[in-house]
């Protein structure tokens, strides 16, 4: 079974910034961009293999 599991590079991280004329539910605006990561190529999430329940 394959899980995705957080980057241990950039931990998941990534930049808040505010939407200039956002008209949806959230007030504020505001969506995560992904940060620049080699590990993870910016989805903050690395595929790992090989795990399995019993």
């Amino acid at each position: 079974m394959d899980l995705a599991i957080v980057c241990p590079s950039c931990q998941g991280a990534g930049y808040r910034v505010v939407v200039v004329g956002y008209a949806g539910s959230d007030t504020a605006g505001e969506m995560m961009v992904p940060r620049e990561c080699a590990a993870c190529s910016g989805t903050g999430r690395v595929v790992t293999s090989g795990w399995s329940y019993a």
